[in-house]
């Protein structure tokens, strides 16, 4: 049961990160609003690479949870980043800015 919750969940964060990746600038949009929401916003000169690298990054974990591969850190390094983008998302929620 641990090995097919771990694919399902790699085949999510793999195409999640794929789908991203074709698109870059749409990412880099989004990635400038969650910087400018976190008060962070003289880091958005790098906003769309920083969006590419956690594309990159969410590809090789799905990759690696999909094949096993260091099956205990990814899955920790998918925890971290789940629980990071749902504070995110969560603060977004309850602040309401207006985003474009």
């Amino acid at each position: 049961m641990k090995r097919f919750c771990g694919f399902i969940t790699g085949v999510v964060f793999f195409l999640g990160g794929i789908l991203k990746l074709m698109d870059p600038v749409g990412a880099g949009l989004v990635m400038k609003e969650y910087l400018d929401f976190l008060h962070i916003g003289f880091l958005s000169g790098i906003a769309k690479h920083l969006a590419e690298a956690f594309s990159l990054l969410e590809t090789i974990i799905g990759i690696t949870l999909i094949t096993g591969v260091w099956r205990k850190t990814m899955a920790f390094a998918a925890l971290g980043l789940q629980i990071f983008f749902t504070l995110l998302t969560l603060l977004l929620v309850i602040f309401n800015p207006e985003m474009d």
